[in-house]
């Protein structure tokens, strides 16, 4: 995978360097934004070679150059999500109006390079990303009227904002080997999305120096179970998200109810029904043991 890491790399510097249309100081602005990312694995831009390269005859170079293509639009999405929420101190947070310009030109150069690769079914790629890229904002919507209190509508939400970036990168991939759109690939791609945001919202509850959703009054699944019982912990936290006693929410007495109260172990069930959802539709689709083995470990 470090290979592929490398070469997405390379194609996402071209890419931003080469683009005449796009002004130098906003060219040195997205550089700066890629290299502060707290994770460069490029998660993305690897589903879509790897789905390229499992639904293709041959192979063609300038897949790198859309997974490179997709890691901006991710990077964009990143920028202004962080940028809404106001719940972390990223580069792009510190000038807000100069990175929202770095996004819009991001995602307008994105769909660009998209429509004129030389791949046959370029333009039907680019709808898609249109129609994923929509459905994430929808879902980033739910999330800032921060109305999702109950497991469904949660869950909805996260597929949405999510999963439907997870699909994209899988689909986009298959589209432009074959020009099909198989609903398992986009099913189980935004499978592998939830998993990896209940991932997130697990691990941010551990730090309460930082992006935290309780902090922040924000729900995810954990709060959820914990907002849903009726005791000493579940009452601080009912106070609090109403606003009634902001200096004295009881952080001790919310990290232990969160291990000790089954939070945490709902989360992880929740986590594996979606797995297991999502090894059927690899199954049903008759995936290479290859990619099998790789999305299974993005689903750990």
């Amino acid at each position: 995978m470090s290979n592929l890491i490398s070469e997405i790399n390379t194609h996402l510097d071209a890419i931003i360097m080469e683009e005449e249309e796009i002004d130098n100081s906003i060219k040195e602005m997205i550089i700066s934004f890629k290299e502060a990312k707290d994770e460069n694995n490029y998660y993305f831009g690897q589903l879509c070679i790897l789905h390229y390269t499992e639904f293709s005859n041959s192979f063609d170079d300038d897949i790198f150059k859309i997974a490179a293509v997709i890691e901006l639009l991710i990077l964009s999405l990143d920028v202004i999500d962080d940028i809404q929420d106001k719940d972390t101190e990223h580069v792009w947070t510190t000038n807000p109006a100069l990175s929202i310009n770095c996004a819009l030109s991001i995602i307008v150069l994105s769909n660009k390079i998209i429509q004129d690769s030389s791949f046959k079914h370029a333009n039907r790629a680019a709808h898609y990303v249109e129609k994923c890229i929509l459905r994430s904002i929808n879902g980033q919507q739910k999330d800032l009227l921060n109305n999702c209190q109950d497991e469904r509508s949660y869950l909805k939400m996260i597929e949405d904002k999510s999963g439907s970036l997870t699909a994209m990168s899988c689909l986009l991939g298959v589209i432009l080997a074959t020009g099909k759109v198989p609903p398992q690939v986009f099913a189980y791609g935004s499978y592998i999305g939830v998993i990896q945001q209940i991932n997130n919202d697990i691990y941010e509850l551990k730090n309460w120096s930082g992006k935290n959703d309780i902090i922040n009054r924000k729900y995810s699944l954990p709060v959820i179970y914990l907002l849903s019982l009726h005791n000493d912990a579940s009452e601080n936290l009912h106070a609090y998200y109403r606003g009634e006693n902001q200096a004295n929410l009881d952080k001790e007495l919310i990290e232990q109810a969160l291990l000790e109260s089954g939070a945490i172990r709902y989360a992880n069930i929740i986590k594996s029904v979606y797995k297991n959802k999502a090894t059927n539709l690899f199954n049903e689709i008759g995936l290479s043991n290859v990619l099998y083995k790789e999305l299974q470990n993005y689903m750990r």
